[in-house]
């Protein structure tokens, strides 16, 4: 049995810059735009990376995929904007 999980969040970023931890992930654009580590990222766009970043996008639904060890803690982002 693998001791990884791809995980899947669904996030709402509030109005203030969300920090995440390194980690090898995508996020999606589901509905609305995002900045990921000061990049653009429009509606039904995806930006993919393996390090620490830093997440706005607020009032957008954003889709999240990481690659995770199975026994970590999720990560979501503050305020309860994630759903796991």
């Amino acid at each position: 049995m693998s001791d990884h999980a791809l995980r899947f969040y669904r996030d709402e970023p509030g109005p203030e810059p969300a920090a995440l931890p390194a980690g090898m992930r995508t996020i999606y654009a589901r509905a609305g735009g995002a900045t990921v580590e000061g990049e653009a990222v429009a509606e039904d766009a995806a930006w993919f990376g393996d390090g620490a970043v830093t997440l706005a996008g607020a009032g957008a639904t954003l889709w999240r995929c990481e690659f995770a060890v199975l026994a970590a803690a999720p990560v979501l982002l503050p305020g309860g904007g994630s759903t796991l």
